[in-house]
């Protein structure tokens, strides 16, 4: 899945969760979602900067395009 997708779709799973209270009984499941939820986030933020850096190294010079 698109990573940046996917960083969305996490963000608002997240923020669904942290508006609402969770259920009496269940706490430890709700903040192990969310646990899992910021975890995945992070990676997904590192990965993202990673591929950053790499296109950063990325030259591409009028003559590339004219091979294309």
């Amino acid at each position: 899945m698109n990573q940046i997708k996917l960083q969305r779709e996490l963000k608002d799973e997240r923020e669904r969760l942290e508006a609402e209270q969770p259920e009496e009984g269940r706490e430890a499941e709700y903040y192990h979602r969310l646990a899992e939820i910021k975890s995945e986030e992070l990676r997904i933020d590192e990965r993202i900067s990673e591929l950053d850096a790499e296109c950063e190294k990325i030259y591409l010079a009028e003559s590339d395009l004219a091979d294309v």
